[in-house]
């Protein structure tokens, strides 16, 4: 339904306004009001009404200075200007800028009525108008995104004229692949479609979309488009897909971008390659991108460092491959090596009942993993072959502890399903458990709410991720994968959203400058902190103060 604004600096006109007539069966839901023009400009931009009333005489910044800025900044609803003054250059000025009807106080019911209903018809026509030519639009382009993926000289066979009608005659186009979360769910599992997020940051035609084996495949249309989108998956990247929000059942690949359509073909095949990446991301992690590898499950921060080098009981790696055949085609001789070097570390992990331990050695086969980029069906392979026979031996050494150890179906059960690696690792941790006998040593998962609890504690000081692992006795680049496993969130991420409440508290309490703010919570330049603040919270730390301290008008926005 189209929303009206309000915008008056008197409370019993706002109020009036709002109510002279019944705006839901003129066709409008009531978005807000504002009664201030810097007000005005701000939740015009924010909730794009589809009509706003704006009084000429308003505090902070003129009328027509409100109307005029939103133009500049691309706002196309309409405008009704009403003035206590029925001055003709009022309305001539007002007129320049597209304005819909000038009003003047008191108003009348049934003018504003006739108006209100003039409008919602016009509005209604035009959706009506643009949705049809946009499914024409869409229908068309859909059919030569088709074709293209088929033959990546398609566009050939079209003139620029055809080109431009829809759309497709940009020099810039990126490849995105929505698809459900877990997949073993299926495509009904993904209540969040591509549609659904895009529309929030871009018009339906900058984009086609079309389905392919329970997938959705993407193309975006130019520049305005493709840097939409970099918006949207940077706040993905930075956690806002948590667990609970209806964006944590979708899971996004994003391709390169390209500059023309013959690359369209080759895009869409390096995109679908980068989405078989998925089963190597990190808990939480709902985009992998050409642009961010690293988020993505990419390699580790120190490869060259390998796990066994940590532990002076277990055989160098360099020793081991000197004593190993060379491998074959698949590498299956070097798997099977490393399978049992891997093997003796988690049944020392047994043998000690330590967690830590257990949960060292299986960061040391993720690195490895990684590092060999081996298939996803491999890895579960490799795994299960691991755990079954590390069974073998536990009870060969321990036979009492058969009653509490899965058995050999349900393991292979477990890692067969599991889509993604991290539940894989979690899994073997759990069974190094059972076969301990319940044993634990100490794992980083133990010591995590230390970890957090430390932080909110020590948030305002310089936290750096090395320092903090260091504190709690582990390497850095293992500590930063379990952080961002156990919280759904990296230790950044983290660190600045707790920096960013408390600031939040501090400012609704009213008693410190904003420099003082920024210092207690961790930012030593002013300028900075309020550039954060605004990229959290959608306003500068003095709009939040006056909207939400202890004078402000309004709740905490959600």
């Amino acid at each position: 339904m189209p929303t009206v604004l309000i915008a008056d600096d008197e409370e019993n006109i706002r109020r009036g306004l709002q109510y002279i007539i019944d705006w839901e069966q003129e066709g409008f839901t009531v978005a807000g009001d504002a009664a201030t023009g810097t007000e005005a400009l701000r939740k015009i931009l924010a909730l794009l009404p589809d009509l706003v009333l704006m009084d000429i005489h308003m505090p902070g910044m003129q009328g027509l200075d409100v109307i005029r800025a939103a133009r500049e900044q691309g706002f196309k609803g309409r405008f009704i200007v009403i003035s206590g003054y029925s001055e003709f250059s009022y309305a001539q000025t007002a007129l320049r800028y597209g304005v819909t009807d000038y009003l003047t106080k008191p108003v009348d019911e049934d003018e504003l009525q006739k108006l209100a209903a003039k409008i919602a018809g016009e509005i209604r026509e035009e959706s009506e108008t643009k949705a049809r030519r946009s499914r024409i639009l869409q229908d068309s382009g859909i059919a030569l995104f088709h074709e293209l993926l088929r033959d990546e000289n398609a566009a050939a066979r079209y003139t620029r004229q055809e080109l431009a009608g829809m759309h497709m005659d940009t020099d810039l186009f990126r490849t995105v692949i929505f698809e459900p979360y877990e997949k073993s769910t299926g495509t009904d599992a993904m209540r969040v479609h591509a549609s659904d997020l895009l529309d929030n940051y871009m018009d339906r035609d900058a984009y086609l979309s079309l389905s392919e084996q329970g997938k959705e495949l993407v193309l975006l249309r130019g520049r305005p488009a493709v840097e939409a989108f970099a918006a949207m998956s940077g706040r993905l990247l930075e956690g806002a897909a948590m667990e609970g929000s209806p964006i944590s059942t979708v899971f996004i690949a994003a391709g390169p971008v390209v500059h023309d359509l013959s690359a369209v073909k080759s895009a869409v095949e390096q995109t679908v390659r980068l989405g078989e990446q998925r089963f190597y991301c990190e808990k939480g992690v709902h985009i992998v991108s050409v642009e961010e590898p690293r988020e993505a499950g990419g390699k580790p921060e120190n490869p060259d460092v390998s796990p066994e080098r940590e532990d002076t009981g277990s055989v160098p790696e360099k020793e081991a491959e000197d004593t190993t055949p060379a491998p074959d085609t698949d590498g299956s001789l070097r798997t099977a090596a490393r399978s049992k070097l891997w093997r003796q570390r988690l049944f020392e992990a047994v043998r000690d009942g330590s967690s830590r331990a257990a949960e060292d050695a299986l960061s040391g086969m993720e690195t490895e993993l990684l590092e060999q980029e081996m298939s996803a069906d491999g890895v579960r392979l490799f795994f299960s072959d691991l755990f079954v026979q590390l069974r073998e031996e536990v009870l060969k050494t321990w036979p009492e502890r058969a009653p509490g150890v899965d058995g050999t179906g349900r393991i292979l059960e477990i890692v067969r399903a599991s889509e993604f690696l991290y539940e894989i690792l979690d899994y073997g941790e759990q069974l190094v458990r059972q076969m301990a006998g319940g044993a634990e040593g100490g794992s980083i998962s133990d010591t995590m709410g230390e970890v957090l609890d430390y932080i909110d504690r020590n948030y305002a000081v310089n936290l750096r991720l090395e320092s903090l692992a260091e504190r709690f006795g582990y390497n850095s680049t293992y500590f930063g994968k379990v952080f961002t496993r156990e919280t759904g969130t990296s230790f950044n991420s983290y660190l600045n959203s707790r920096r960013m409440e408390g600031a939040k508290q501090m400012l609704r309490e009213g008693r410190l400058h904003i420099y003082e703010i920024a210092e207690r919570s961790g930012y030593g330049n002013v300028d900075y902190f309020s550039r954060k603040f605004r990229q959290y919270m959608g306003m500068t730390p003095q709009e939040y103060r006056k909207n939400c301290g202890p004078s402000g008008s309004r709740k905490e926005p959600v």
